[in-house]
């Protein structure tokens, strides 16, 4: 286990241990007006990849398990890659500081919002891409936020996606997939199947074999949306469960996003 330090004190970097069982688990401590209010626990996780069935077999013994019963709960256990878990507790870590920032400064209960500095902001988003293609497997992907004054969404981050096209994509409220996702506040899951007659006349981009649109809403309205792809070339195949699940990271996400 790491030595915790106190309250008040200065941590330079993410503590982590490996549990009895051979986990990874990772402690982030959150700051607040640069002092150390708390941290959080995420794990436990499998880092890169798990060993074969026999090499647990001692850590089962000890446990007094059956080694069957000790590899199936082993393979309930997310695998994730370095960087995954780095963007991982990067996220959490910006929703439980703004959490805690709200609870010191006593903005929940006086209504009020607190903007996210523009830095700070991209950090997030980033960190959300990273998490959502180290779930999800997507080629693909990009957040866009809504700009009321031009009434269209533009590009804020993005992974796979040309520098020209993120710097002149523009898309208007209820205009092609992402403006109708906007606008109706609805998930899209696209592929060869879709029949939604909403979306079909922009079902025009062959490279890929299944995407997802999902809304992000604050307060339940709609800020912006965050497009997944999963190339032909991949074996990646968008499903409703990973847009549930996605829908879930996103909402999380929002609780420290605000644009």
């Amino acid at each position: 286990m790491p030595t915790f330090l106190g309250g008040n004190e200065a941590v330079d970097k993410n503590l982590s241990f490996i549990c009895q069982a051979g986990l990874h688990n990772f402690v982030a401590p959150l700051r607040v007006e640069g002092e150390v209010r708390g941290y959080l626990i995420v794990g436990p996780v499998v880092l890169v990849m798990r060993k074969p069935k026999e090499a647990y077999s001692k850590t089962a013994q000890e446990f007094c398990l059956d080694l069957e019963d000790f590899w199936s709960a082993i393979l309930e256990i997310k695998v994730v890659s370095f960087h995954g878990m780095q963007s991982l507790i990067e996220l959490i870590k910006g929703v439980g500081e703004y959490t805690l920032k709200l609870a010191y400064q006593n903005v929940m209960r006086k209504k009020e919002v607190i903007m996210a500095t523009r830095g700070k902001l991209t950090k997030l988003l980033d960190a959300l891409l990273d998490v959502a293609f180290e779930i999800s497997q997507a080629d693909i992907g990009s957040v866009m936020f809504f700009d009321k004054v031009n009434n269209e969404l533009t590009i804020q981050a993005s992974k796979g996606i040309a520098d020209e096209i993120v710097k002149n994509t523009r898309v208007k409220l209820g205009s092609r997939i992402s403006g109708i996702a906007a606008k109706e506040g609805e998930s899209f899951l696209i592929d060869s199947n879709t029949k939604d007659n909403r979306i079909r006349p922009y079902l025009n981009r062959p490279s890929l074999s299944s995407s997802m649109v999902i809304p992000l809403k604050i307060e339940k309205k709609v800020v912006g949306v965050m497009n997944l792809g999963a190339l032909n070339t991949s074996s990646v195949t968008f499903n409703q469960d990973n847009m549930g699940l996605m829908s879930k990271l996103v909402d999380f996400a929002t609780l420290a996003i605000h644009p």
